[in-house]
């Protein structure tokens, strides 16, 4: 299910991070190969930039491998 109720200007930053962040560090494994090892090395790799980058980068990642709650 996706979610429809999001802002505009959240879903680009979301959009943003994705493509400037996820994809680059762990786009290239599909999410059954992904490890938490995987997902600390991308948190740790984009809060040497920013935090709350990191954070928000977790949790749309924690939302894609949510099999009832997508975005």
């Amino acid at each position: 299910m996706r979610r429809d109720n999001i802002r505009p200007g959240t879903r680009t930053d979301y959009r943003r991070i994705i493509d400037r962040h996820i994809v680059p560090r762990i786009g290239s494994k599909k999410l059954k190969q992904l490890t938490s090892e995987d997902v600390l090395a991308m948190q740790n790799h984009i809060a040497r930039t920013t935090t709350r980058t990191a954070q928000v980068a977790h949790h749309i990642l924690g939302k894609s491998c949510d099999p009832v709650r997508r975005l």
